[in-house]
Order: C-alpha cells, then structure tokens, then sequence
C-alpha cells in the first residue's frame, strides 16, 4: 500500500508539471527553478548586445539592370551587416541548445497557443521566399538593411528560445539589467551626438569600427545632420522607436524601488534613454511613448498615488529635458503636425503633376487633370509630331527663343517643348514644367523617359490611395503609404519576399515624388510603417498572425496587470515590457522594422510572454 501511495503522488506531481507544458522531459528542470545561467547566453546577446553591433563591411550586391538604381556593384555598411549575422548565428545557437536539452532529456517547451500564429508566420516567410521574384534578395535582405527571410525566422525562434527559457526572476533580471547596460552605453553615445562631438568621428571610434586594413579614416565620414542623435542604430528614428520599449520598463523600476542605490541608478538610466528620445527629433517616437503613457495610466490608474513623488521626478526630468532640447525638437513637433493638416499646395507652390504616361508611339502629360498628348511618329521623329487635348483636338506649338508653347490655350500654359537631335541621331523631347526638366526619348521600342542614370524608364499612371493632396505627410509617408496599400493586393498570400519592398515600390511615380517636392531619383526601399512592410514582403496572411500574437499578448496583459499589486521584480518588469510593446506597435504605424530595433523588441516580448506565463500560473 506504502509504495502504491507514494507512486500516485509521483504521478500527481508528474500530472501537475505538465498542465503547463506540452513537452516535459524526465531530467527537465521545474519552471521555478530554470535552466543553468550559461543557457540564457543567447537570450542576453539577441536582446541586448546586438544593438551596439558596428562595424565596417564591405559586400558584393547585384544591382545590375535597375533603372532606379545605378549599375555598382560594391557598397559599405557599418549598422546592419553584422547584425543580421549575429540575429542568425543567435538563431542557430538556439537551435542547437535546444538539440542539447532534447539529447540531455531536459527539454520544457512551455504551453501556449501563441506557437500557433508565430508557426503560420514563418510558413509565409519561407512561401515568400519560395516564390520570390527576388530570391537572392529576399533571403539575405536588401543593401543597408539585410532583413532578409532568414534574419525573420531567427526572430521567431528566438522568440520561441526565450519563452521557453525564462523562467526564473533571475533570468528575467540578467536579461533587463543587460538591456539597460547596452541602452545607458548607447545614450552616452548619443549625448556625444547631441553636443556635436560624435565619438564615431574621432580617431579612436573610427578604428573601432573599421578593419584594420582600413587605411582612409580621415575620409570616414557618416552623412548625419550634425546634433542629431543615431547611436549605433544607423536612423534617428529607430532610435526613439527602441527606446519606446525601454523607457516604460526603467521608469517603473525607478517608480516603484525602495532601495535608494538601486533607485538612483534606474532615474539615471531613465534620465538618459528620457535624453535620448527627446534629442533624437523623432516624432514617431513621441507618438509612441504617448500611447505608452496613455496605456500606464489605466492599467496603474489608482496604483499611481501611492508612488506620487517618483513620479513627480519623473515628471520634472522630462520637463527639464524637454527645455534643454527645445530649440532642436519643436521643428520636427511642428512640421509634423502641420504636414498633417495642411494640404501640399499650401506649403509646396509649383505646378503639380497628375501624371505621365509612355505609351509607345504617343506620351500623355497631365496637369490640373487636363491631359496633352503628344503623337510620334517614329518611323521619322522628326516629323509629324502632333499635339492633342483630351478630345482629340489638336493644338497649335508657337516658337518663342529656343523652345515651343501652346499659348492658345490657358490649360496648357505651364508648359514649353525643346525637340533636341544628338549628334549619334538619338532625339529627345523634352518638357519642360514650370522650372522642371523631364527629358523623353524617341527610340525602337517607343518613347521613353530617360532619367538621370542614362536609363530608359516606361511612365503609366500609378494608381494611389488616400493622401493625394498631402503627399508631404509625416515626411512624405503620404507619398509612400498612397503608393504602398495598393500593393497589399497582390500579396494576400505570399508576399514578394522579405525585404524586397524596394522592387515593388513604384520608384517611376517620378510625378508624385515631384509632386511631394522630393528629388525624383530618391529611392524608396521601405514603407515608414511596419504593418504595410510585412504586408508587402511575406504577405498579408504573415500579417495577421503577427497581430493575432501581439493582440493575445496584449490582451493576456490587461487580464493580469489590471489587478497586480506589483510588489516584486517580475510583476514590475512584465508590466513595464507590456507599456513599452503597446507603444511600440503604435509607433510601428511611422517606423520600420529593422535588424537594429527587432532583436530588442522580439526579445522583450519573448521575456514579457514568459512573465505573463509564470503570473498566470500564480493567480
């Protein structure tokens, strides 16, 4: 009866293990008790450190044969290169850990639904890859990003990774404390930035990020707007759009600590990240660290008095932040809102563009949607050009000094026409807009655009939705998110591989570009919104499930911080990643996915997920 009795609590035990698994291996560890220190290495190192990674690369890139881009071959990066490779190898590394702890019988692979939409997202990842127009692209990822499939599905198994292996409040604070290590060491830089005395433009910083072979520093230059704060994360932006993650985290630690030391060094490195997001100029990220204000007031709510004077410091730092940042932020805060409610004609006064259409033997011009049409002959390009309105009525050219008119009609009145014959015979029309060139030419295969990089460019109407008359938006994300939606389309299942936006962005909508007061030969390589870059490069499915994770995340939060009395580490820290995330997801409506900011993010969100996990087992 004896060992009857002590097999059924065995049992039990056994039972009551795994309710909260759905794999537990005989050697595995208890939840409470976690793995050995050594495996949480990748964890630290995805989330952490990778953000600092900088140094030089010089790579092969195959841009032959883009009439958007010219024909060379070699490029240098410095902020995403090695990223993208240690996001890999830490994929890897989880990998093969994961392996160990199989062979090793101590595998615990936590129980959740949310394996469901990570697995659809990555089958989507490498369908868009699979059937990529842009295979070599979409696998490593575009010049200067490098986000390609394999960086993506790195994320989610990291993701997977460090769900599966925080279990402890140990592990949580090695994760945090290096998070706010590798953040204070990047807000120092930032200062540096700030005051105009970058330390990557000394000799010393040069040398750290460039190999020794490396033998022209004082040529070393990064074409950033002197005072602006990049950090080691290559765009002002994704600056304030990772410390949106952090900020929420380091505050409510600094909020909510009892002990004086401990209190001192999260204000300090509160202060600095606060420093950094203000000096970086980014309104995107002002717009994120909002929402996360907004969402800490209701799910604290009342909780908030009882920590009254920290948060009064809080308070005041970023009010004496703000004043010594003034002058440099509110440009942006003011050019941002009125790109908002100010239509373009008001701000941009030139003749705007409807569009421009090659169509073989005929070119088609659009302004004030009254079309000219011009008809070639290309038999004999010297003759027989004709000019035409929209009803087939043609008009009347008038020579004045070296270039035509239409002076008989007023709707036509912008315009002015030099027929040009180059000396190998090629001939040229070019129109003339106002004070704006567009230089065609009469070839074999039709009339077309021939643009600055001595490429031939078909032009057609490009078809838009919303923000036609504030293309200027958000720095021209008018222009970009008009031209992007339409996209999504054709990309409801797969999409065109990861970081291939760049070839399905129309990049000849040189009307539009001109229309927005952009250089038309500007390159648009990704959408300024997270959502639609996921729409675009693995398809709208990948999308949702992305959102079907973040939203069961968001949702399991709510249930479990509404009612925390958060009086330990873990409840505190949970709670911060959750602030931060949900500003992070809005901010992503203006900011881009990037090799710089993911890791942090899929790395807190992994921590968050396996904070909630161990709160709800408590409740």
């Amino acid at each position: 009866m004896g060992k009857n009795k002590n097999k059924d609590i065995k049992n039990k035990k056994h039972k009551g293990r795994n309710t909260d698994s759905v794999w537990f291996m005989s050697h595995a560890p208890s939840l409470d008790k976690g793995y050995h220190w050594t495996q949480n290495i990748p964890v630290i190192i995805f989330t952490a450190v990778i953000i600092m990674i900088t140094f030089m690369k010089t790579y092969h890139s195959p841009m032959e044969g883009y009439y958007w881009h010219s024909d060379t071959t070699i490029f240098n990066d410095f902020f995403s290169y090695y990223k993208s490779i240690f996001i890999i190898l830490m994929g890897t590394l989880a990998i093969l850990m994961a392996l160990y702890r199989l062979m090793t019988q101590t595998l615990i692979i936590k129980k959740t639904k949310l394996y469901i939409p990570m697995t659809v997202y990555v089958i989507f990842v490498i369908l868009s890859w699979f059937f990529s127009e842009y295979p070599y692209f979409a696998l490593r990822g575009f010049n200067d990003r490098f986000e390609g499939s394999l960086v993506l599905i790195s994320y989610i198994i990291m993701l997977f990774f460090t769900i599966n292996t925080i279990n402890t409040e140990r592990t949580v604070k090695w994760t945090i404390y290096a998070a706010g290590i590798s953040s204070s060491v990047l807000g120092i830089l930032g200062i540096t930035q700030f005051l105009r005395h970058d330390f990557f433009q000394t000799e010393i910083g040069k040398k750290l990020i460039t190999p020794s072979t490396y033998t022209n520093l004082d040529k070393l230059k990064f074409h950033f707007t002197k005072g602006e704060i990049y950090q080691t994360v290559y765009n002002i932006n994704y600056v304030s759009f990772y410390l949106t993650l952090l900020i929420p985290v380091f505050g409510l630690l600094f909020i909510t600590e009892k002990n004086i030391k401990k209190k001192l060094i999260f204000g300090a490195v509160s202060a600095l990240l606060i420093f950094n997001l203000i000096g970086s100029k980014s309104s995107g990220g002002i717009l994120g660290i909002g929402i996360a204000f907004i969402v800490a007031l209701i799910i604290l709510n009342k909780k908030l008095l009882k920590w009254w004077k920290s948060i009064a410091l809080v308070l005041a730092a970023v009010i004496l932040v703000f004043a010594m940042t003034f002058n440099v932020l509110m440009p942006e805060i003011t050019r941002s809102i009125r790109s908002a409610f100010t239509e373009d004609a008001d701000i941009i006064h030139k003749q705007f563009i409807d569009y421009f259409d090659t169509d073989y033997d005929k070119l088609t011009i659009s302004c004030n949607n009254e079309p000219l049409t011009i008809n070639v002959n290309l038999d004999n390009p010297n003759r027989n050009l004709s000019f035409e309105d929209k009803e087939g009525n043609e008009l009347t050219l008038t020579k004045e000094d070296d270039a035509y008119r239409i002076n008989e009609d007023s709707r036509f009145s912008m315009y002015s026409f030099k027929f040009v014959r180059e000396e190998d015979d090629r001939n040229f029309i070019v129109v003339y807009i106002e004070d704006s060139k567009w230089p065609f030419e009469i070839t074999g295969d039709g009339i077309l655009f021939y643009n600055a990089l001595d490429k031939h460019v078909e032009l057609h109407p490009v078809p838009g939705i919303g923000f036609e008359n504030q293309l200027d938006f958000g720095s021209g994300r008018g222009l970009i998110w008009s031209r992007s939606l339409p996209l999504i389309k054709d990309h409801i299942f797969i999409g065109s591989g990861a970081d291939t936006y760049v070839f399905e962005f129309p990049q000849n909508d040189y009307a539009a570009k001109y229309n927005a007061d952009w250089p038309i030969y500007n390159i648009v390589d990704k959408p300024h919104n997270m959502y639609i870059g996921i729409a675009v490069n693995t398809g709208l499915i990948s999308l949702i499930s992305l959102l079907v994770l973040f939203g069961a995340y968001i949702i399991s939060s709510i249930k479990i911080y509404r009612k925390n009395e958060y009086e330990d580490f873990i409840s505190i820290v949970g709670a911060g990643i959750f602030i931060g995330i949900c500003g992070f997801l809005v901010a992503g409506l203006v900011n881009d996915s990037s090799v710089s900011v993911m890791p942090l993010f899929y790395g807190l969100l992994g921590v968050g997920i396996a904070i909630n996990f161990k709160l709800e087992k408590q409740v």
